[in-house]
């Protein structure tokens, strides 16, 4: 487990390149990164599972911003992810690598039901 400050960096921090991967990803015509992405992000959505860090977070009054923060990261790389036309066989099994890692399609699954 991490500490607060180190959750909310990581989440910044991905954010920020999952929005430039957004961006050049169609220009460069290649396959959005999904697996790559999710598994950025397994260290943030630890670290807001446990319990010295949440307590951090919300004695700081950010929990909630980071939480949003990070959610937001993958509903983007979903968003992204599922509207990339070009390689879709290469879509598919990056998908299935990430539903086959148990960490991964855990931050999934937390992702989809703080949606």
């Amino acid at each position: 487990q991490g500490s607060a400050g180190e959750a909310l960096n990581v989440a910044k921090f991905h954010v920020g390149n999952l929005m430039r991967l957004e961006r050049d990803a169609v220009a460069l015509k290649i396959s959005f990164p999904l697996h790559a992405v999710v598994l950025s992000l397994v260290p943030v959505f630890k670290a807001l599972e446990g319990r010295a860090a949440r307590a951090q977070l919300e004695a700081q009054g950010v929990f909630p911003a980071v939480r949003e923060l990070a959610t937001k990261a993958l509903q983007l790389a979903l968003e992204r992810w599922a509207a990339m036309p070009l390689q879709r066989g290469v879509c598919n099994a990056d998908l299935a690598r990430t539903l086959e890692n148990t960490a991964t399609a855990g931050v999934l699954m937390t992702g989809a039901l703080t949606c």
